[in-house]
């Protein structure tokens, strides 16, 4: 855009001098007889501005020697008189206010070159930064933003009537309670640009509590997911993950609409860990062939409980849309390094090892799919080995666009009591899902489930008398529980 100058021209200021200026010369040259012009030499300027060119409007100058058009010759001179004179010197002031006024005609164009220069020489601006073109490339990257949330509650009964009614349904992971609950609210956030990315997870509600809180961090347990990514390769040939991310064993998820049921599985509670905080690397080796590595603070850790570190892997195989293996290990030492207690040294803790092998089989058959979990976990502890494993095995069958059931079924065994507190124990579990979708992005499930263990697990609304006078009454515990569970979610993804 085209700027106006505010230095004004110094053509019009002389031109409107020089008329004032004649009735006082022509006084002046009544008493005075004019001497002979000096020849006018053709190389200067007859403007008063020496930075413009004479105008094409302007008389042209005469030839060398010649006196200036308008001007008393020498010859003639003696006999001119004053009214001559005054006649004389107002031609040749309208002369200068002609050339004046086409200099002022002729500074608009030249002045506009000048500042084109100008422009195009001075760096872009404020106002030029903020053009529509410029604010759309800055503003980029936030197309690779993508953000989701859900709400996740339900309603549950115990056929057992335990009291009090949160936390009492023994083994569960997001459905302790009875009653109406709200499990947890979430609000996912993701930056996945070409070559980094960022993942930060949230939840709130009662399910974080149960699984996700560690290491006395206040409010630590609401992040369940926050790391920051790195595509090294493109194409998913080799990325890392730093931070605090899901673990990478396992058949189910904490989300529950991404399982085939609505209560999450014993063996997904009690076996497997839930997150890792530390360094995860991904690559996509073929279309069939994937590998994820771990380097982490173990089972669950935002801060090790030791020196050591976990190393895991996973190989994964999809040799179609239809079946998919993945098998992973995990080890390192779980246990404490430094009595919490005394503070003093606990030798030979950072080479007790735990070693967990998971194994898990799925299938997409149309309709159909099926999903296996096995596991098996040796763990050296300062108290001596343990040993837990179980199995899982899945299936959901869509029947209808809004309309599906499933089935799942367990069986774990606890020798040593890690899982259950019990030793020598085993567990069962066993659910059927109904599965109702009215409206997108809704799922309602029903679950009806039984859980079973060899030992008294599950507590009743009964009392029985105490064992001390610090307890005078304790529940009285059962070998099953019955459960109707109906979840209702709300997801954008």
């Amino acid at each position: 855009m085209r700027r106006h100058s505010l230095v004004p021209s110094a053509t019009p200021v002389l031109s409107i001098a020089l008329t004032l200026l004649v009735p006082s010369w022509a006084a002046a040259l009544e008493s005075i007889e004019p001497a002979p012009a000096p020849p006018v030499d053709p190389a200067v300027s007859t403007t008063a501005s020496t930075e413009e060119p004479t105008s094409p409007s302007a008389p042209p100058p005469g030839e060398p020697g010649d006196p200036p058009e308008g001007s008393p010759s020498p010859e003639g001179s003696q006999g001119v008189s004053a009214a001559g004179e005054g006649e004389g010197l107002a031609a040749g002031a309208a002369e200068a206010e002609a050339v004046g006024a086409a200099e002022a005609e002729a500074a608009p164009a030249a002045e506009i070159d000048r500042e084109g220069e100008a422009e195009r020489a001075e760096p872009i601006t404020a106002a030029a930064s903020a053009s529509p073109e410029v604010a759309e490339e800055r503003h980029a990257w936030t197309k690779d933003l993508s953000f989701g949330a859900f709400v996740d509650a339900y309603v549950g009964f115990n056929t057992n009537l335990p009291r009090p009614q949160a936390g009492t349904n023994a083994i569960r992971a997001f459905d302790a309670a009875n009653g109406f609950s709200l499990a947890w609210a979430g609000l996912n956030t993701a930056y996945e640009g070409e070559r980094a990315g960022a993942t930060i997870d949230l939840r709130f509600g009662a399910a974080p509590n149960a699984g996700w809180a560690d290491d006395a961090i206040p409010g630590i347990q609401h992040v369940k997911q926050a790391y920051a990514t790195w595509h090294a390769l493109p194409e998913g040939k080799l990325s890392l993950d730093f931070g605090r991310f899901d673990t990478i064993y396992g058949a189910e998820v904490a989300e529950s609409w991404m399982n085939h049921t609505y209560t999450r599985g014993a063996l997904y509670n009690l076996a497997q860990p839930f997150w890792h905080t530390g360094l995860r690397v991904g690559s996509q080796v073929t279309d069939v062939v994937s590998i994820t590595g771990l380097l982490v603070n173990g089972w669950g850790h935002v801060f090790d409980n030791n020196m050591a570190k976990s190393v895991g892997l996973q190989v994964g195989l999809t040799p179609g849309d239809v079946f998919g293996i993945y098998i992973g290990y995990l080890g390192g030492a779980e246990s404490d390094d430094v009595d919490p207690e005394t503070g003093a040294e606990i030798a030979g803790a950072n080479w007790d090892l735990r070693h967990l092998a998971d194994v898990v089989v799925t299938a997409d058959l149309n309709k159909l799919s099926l999903a296996l979990n096995a596991d098996y976990v040796l763990d050296d502890t300062p108290v001596g080995m343990q040993q837990w494993y179980g199995a899982m095995l899945s299936a959901h069958y869509q029947a209808l666009s809004w309309f599906g059931f499933a089935a799942r079924g367990e069986f774990l065994a606890d020798p040593d009591g890690f899982m259950s507190g019990e030793s020598d124990n085993f567990l069962a579990t066993g659910t059927v899902s109904l599965d109702f979708m009215p409206a997108e992005m809704l799922s309602l499930r029903l679950d009806a489930r039984g859980d079973g263990s060899l030992r008294p697990l599950f507590p009743t609304g009964s009392a029985l008398p105490g064992l001390d006078e610090e307890l005078p009454m304790t529940p009285e515990m059962r070998q099953f529980q019955l459960t109707v569970t109906l979840g209702m979610v709300v997801h954008s993804f």
